[in-house]
């Protein structure tokens, strides 16, 4: 059996191995034996008795190898090499033990002489295996300590660490600087690096605002004393520009001052630095007057190239929009009307029509129209000076009515122009010039390129929706008659109605739901406002304008937004029966919850009861009795009302209960006769009372009910507190009295339909209410 295959025949093999190699007792010396059985330099000894055990292993060895090699050259297994290796290292150590032992016996040997031919022989046959003990001693002199401290070495290889932890011991030893270490170094090697830091820390004391002013002044003064000289290269650093704004914010007059006179002459170069830029912009902001006035020197004639720069425009737009005069903004606007206009600047030029009436009108469009295009292209329509030119250009070129160009403009410019403002609407719709240059785009868009538009503002329509003059363009949209309902629930609706709570919150954002409830409605959108949506437009061929021709009247439109309003209807009433009682404290909202109620297509059963049970809740008055419906109440009072009472809650139950039979009905189910007859403690509460008198429907018993209670039929002293009501002169009771007393008359029944079987049952009400309206 091969060596190494047999965990008994390894366990054999080992035991035979120590003993021969001298491990145990009396096997040491044949273990030395055996190993020196073979020398170096091919010479053979005979092996004696007890070397039979290296013999074996010879056999074992050659025999494993053998059948590795029939197995196609497989690895030794694990045992077979722990096995050879244990094989080498005893005959190292018996080579060792063998030439020790014959060096110890050399000087006998040598010393030893027989004068016999044998002992001659023997001493010759000695001398030669000396000499060749000698020589192996000598060839394994240096390899003897190695042998002696082998099993050392092998421990010391076994925890040896591989190649990828010293790797890592190697990087754990170099540690690169950390982040904060780099940077320390970084701002070391800049230029300036003791003076940044000195303004710097200045700048953090400077900065917060608790600091006291004699410790500002010490500070301010200390920044410009370290940065004198320097002030401009420090204005476009992104750190020490900071400290610069600092003392411009919280300076002297005299430190601005010192500023301005080092750096008025780099103001053009500030305007173009990416940091440089506002440290101009607070020169602006906190300078003198003077300052100002020649800030705008620097810029005049310039314009249209400081406005096209990503940096500079921002400086061109403070400037005109913030800080200058009717003038000032004027001369700025000549300069994109050509360069004649921008040498020779005019007084009576201010807008691009004064600019028309001059001897070339077609060169000054020509000119505009120019900047224009190159302003579209760099997406700086942001800006309210390029809003304003390109709302007066639109005026001029596409005026209202019009199906195409019109005067001294080019076609493929204004077209070219349309197209980049289609991609571009949502940075204009934050301004009210860019609100009417986005309508003026709209109105002249092809259905297919208003769709592209549409998609191109995904994610912001509900975000203008809530703005002070974005909502003006959203309700544009519902205008657009070549929109299918379903169009305009895909592309508008559904994304309005996932934040539909941000909506009704905000005032312009329920603007634009009523205008889904009932468009077009004078109660809620006022003449100024519709002008801008559907402005008058200019009498063209036939007598009819574009405009006109492609508008639909106020019901088609209505079936049309009804239509698309349809489709998530149910999300719209399932939000307004949950905050039912939230919305009905505030005027703006309470008056949307009507227009839901009233025109909202879909299930309503949830909000009428939710608004039933907010109306039999206890009433307890809350201001003088006499109070009239003035609607000057504030939110805060109206928190603390009852919803008749509240004057947005009486007017909404006004206008709702006539249209609302199931409304009456459950106001009949829920509410109590302690709930009819306390209404009557204010002048609101009997005009709802009487509305819902009149209001009752012919299935309904709420009228007989309310007849029966104020008349006295009921008891408790109901018929005082009308009584009550009267005598405070309510206009609401004294109406109320005359209706009941109008049905209460002889021959005519509290309810008409009544049947004949109940006469008797019903004269002694009739009696007493007689005598109740006489008294009256």
């Amino acid at each position: 059996m091969p060596l190494g295959r047999k965990p008994s025949a390894f366990r054999k093999t080992v035991s035979d191995l120590k003993s021969a190699a001298g491990f145990g007792g009396s096997g040491a010396n044949e273990g030395a034996a055996a190993a020196a059985a073979v020398r170096p330099g091919g010479r053979k000894r005979k092996l004696s008795e007890p070397s039979a055990a290296t013999a074996e292993l010879q056999m074992d060895n050659k025999n494993s190898a053998a059948v590795d090699k029939k197995a196609g050259g497989r690895q030794m297994p694990r045992m077979g090499r722990s096995l050879a290796n244990l094989a080498s290292t005893i005959k190292k150590r018996g080579a060792v033990a063998i030439a020790g032992d014959r060096k110890r016996k050399r000087p006998r040997a040598a010393a030893s002489s027989s004068g016999s031919e044998d002992g001659d022989d023997d001493d010759a046959e000695n001398g030669d295996e000396a000499a060749e003990d000698d020589e192996f001693e000598n060839s394994n002199l240096n390899d003897s300590t190695i042998f002696e401290d082998l099993n050392e070495s092998d421990k010391k290889k076994l925890k040896k660490p591989n190649k990828q932890q010293q790797q890592q011991k190697q990087q754990q030893e170099k540690q690169p600087p950390t982040k904060k270490e780099r940077r320390a170094l970084k701002k070391k090697q800049k230029k300036n690096a003791d003076l940044v830091s000195e303004l710097l820390t200045a700048w953090e004391e400077l900065r917060i605002e608790a600091t006291p002013a004699n410790r500002v002044a010490e500070l301010c003064e200390s920044v410009l004393k370290i940065g004198r000289g320097k002030l401009a290269e420090l204005a476009a650093a992104h750190d020490t520009g900071r400290v610069l704004e600092a003392v411009l914010k919280r300076g002297s007059d005299q430190q601005r001052w010192l500023i301005f006179e080092e750096l008025k002459d780099q103001l053009v170069a500030l305007a173009k630095s990416k940091y440089g830029r506002f440290v101009a912009q607070k020169l602006l902001k906190y300078g003198a007057k003077e300052q100002r006035a020649y800030v705008f020197r620097a810029i005049e004639g310039r314009t249209p190239e400081l406005l096209k720069h990503r940096f500079a425009s921002e400086l061109v737009e403070t400037a005109y929009n913030e800080f200058a005069n009717a003038a000032q903004r004027a001369a700025i606007l000549q300069e994109f009307f050509g360069p004649e206009l921008a040498l020779f600047k005019s007084t009576s030029i201010v807008r691009l029509k004064d600019a028309l009436a001059t001897k070339r009108p077609g060169l000054v469009m020509q000119h505009l129209q120019q900047h224009l295009l190159a302003l579209t292209q760099k997406d700086l329509i942001r800006h309210s000076l390029v809003q304003h030119l390109l709302l007066e250009y639109l005026e001029e070129a596409v005026p209202a009515g019009a199906s195409g160009c019109q005067g001294n403009a080019d076609a493929s410019a204004v077209a070219s122009l349309m197209e980049n403002l289609r991609e571009n609407l949502v940075p204009m719709l934050h301004t009210r010039e860019g609100v009417k240059v986005a309508l003026l785009v709209v109105r002249h868009l092809s259905h297919k390129d208003l769709k592209r538009a549409l998609k191109s503002m995904k994610t912001f329509l509900c975000t203008s929706a809530c703005n002070e003059h974005g909502y003006l363009f959203v309700l544009s949209l519902a205008e657009r008659h070549w929109l299918t309902p379903e169009e305009l629930h895909k592309l508008v609706l559904r994304e309005l109605f996932d934040s539909l709570q941000e909506l009704i919150d905000s005032q312009f954002g329920r603007k634009v739901l009523l205008y889904l409830l009932s468009p077009r409605d004078p109660l809620h959108f006022s003449p100024q406002l519709m002008s801008l949506i559907l402005p008058p437009a200019a009498a063209g061929a036939g007598g009819k304008s574009a405009v006109e021709e492609n508008s639909v009247t106020t019901e088609q439109l209505r079936e049309r937004l009804h239509r698309a309003l349809s489709l998530c209807s149910s999300r719209l009433l399932s939000h307004v029966s949950g905050r039912m009682a939230e919305l009905c404290q505030a005027n703006g909202t309470i008056l949307f919850v009507q227009d839901t109620l009233r025109h909202c297509l879909g299930e309503k059963s949830a909000c009428y009861a939710a608004l039933a049970d907010l109306i039999r809740q206890p009433f307890v008055p809350c201001q003088n009795p006499t109070s009239q419906s003035s609607g000057d109440e504030s939110d805060q009072q109206q928190q603390q009302q009852h919803i008749i009472e509240c004057s947005a809650g009486h007017l909404m139950l006004k206008r709702l209960l006539p249209s609302a039979p199931d409304l009456v009905r459950l106001i009949n189910d829920f509410v109590t006769d302690e709930n009819i007859v306390s209404w009557l403690a204010c002048n609101r509460g009997c005009f709802f009372l009487l509305q819902l008198y009149e209001s009752c429907p012919e299935d309904c018993s709420l009228r007989d009910r309310v007849a029966t209670l104020l008349l006295g039929g009921g008891g408790g002293g109901f018929a005082t507190a009308l009584q009550s009501a009267l005598k405070r002169q309510y206009r609401g009771a004294q109406l109320l009295s005359e209706r009941i007393k109008a049905k209460t008359e002889p021959g005519s029944s509290l309810v008409g339909d009544r049947s004949a079987g109940d006469a008797e049952s019903q004269q002694p009400v009739n009696k007493k209410a007689r005598r109740l309206s006489k008294k009256l």
